[in-house]
């Protein structure tokens, strides 16, 4: 059986891509699992067992049978320990698996990623978060995850308006009508040192999360500057991942040639 395994990144439009899937996806020619998406569009619930080793039966009962299965969750993605150990679960359930990832150049997708996990209560700040997160740049560790399990990997620079062709490019029985629906969560950066203090002071992040849609909500600082700035030698980590990781060399290579370097808020290396 095949199985297309798309492992985000986030950040990477898999909300919308998830959303696509769960609603247009319907036909026999590819299935998109009900088990293990815990009553949303991405299977993080059959991530979550998969990493902690739990029975994972009721989602190969379902998928019996099926020519071609889809499965999304860009906990894949996190490049840790539970990711490892999710990966090396789905390999023993003998499928041959396609793994789909979206890369997002490291100037867009650091940004984006830190407004993100504002809502869910961080309380570093954007240099911390980074210091921590770097790791999570180095794409080319879940190509040796792939060649590892002897599955086929596609890395997609990312690109919202040529997102679903470049998917439907590589699962060819995607359904061929409709569009992404339009989903956007990440709250503009001008909204970071708010967001940040609210999460220092009540440490809960459901009053963040309903700050933030509201505030999204009613347009605030949608034309505001950029809030976030990091230091010269932060920069010049990432831009050294940039112009070195296996994969993103080969996705980015045109932006790293030397003196066209990425520039983070200002500040180039």
């Amino acid at each position: 059986m095949k199985a297309y395994l798309h492992v985000g990144n986030e950040k990477t439009g898999t909300t919308s891509l998830q959303r696509y899937f769960a609603t247009q996806i319907g036909g026999s020619g590819l299935y998109y699992p009900k088990t293990g998406r815990g009553g949303g569009d991405q299977h993080r619930q059959l991530f979550d067992d998969l990493a902690n080793g739990r029975d994972v039966s009721k989602f190969v009962d379902e998928v019996e049978g099926k020519a071609a299965i889809l499965i999304s969750s860009e906990a894949f993605s996190f490049m840790n320990e539970h990711a490892d150990t999710a990966f090396a679960n789905f390999s023993r359930l003998g499928f041959d698996v396609h793994m789909i990832c979206v890369v997002r150049e490291a100037r867009d997708f650091l940004p984006a990623l830190y407004m993100e996990g504002l809502k869910f209560g961080r309380t570093e700040t954007y240099p911390e978060f980074l210091q921590k997160h770097l790791p999570r740049l180095e794409t080319q560790r879940l190509k040796k995850t792939a060649t590892k399990n002897g599955w086929k990997a596609t890395f997609i620079p990312y690109s919202a308006n040529t997102l679903l062709s470049d998917f439907r490019s590589c699962i060819p029985e995607l359904p061929q009508t409709g569009s992404l629906p339009y989903v956007n969560t990440t709250p503009p950066k001008n909204m970071a040192p708010l967001l940040l203090d609210m999460n220092r002071v009540f440490k809960d992040g459901s009053i963040t999360r309903r700050t933030a849609h509201l505030m999204m909500k009613h347009g605030f600082g949608t034309q505001s500057p950029n809030q976030l700035s990091i230091p010269a030698e932060i920069a010049e980590k990432i831009n050294q991942i940039e112009a070195t990781d296996e994969v993103r060399l080969g996705l980015f290579k045109h932006k790293s040639r030397r003196g066209n370097l990425p520039i983070f808020n200002g500040v180039r290396p």
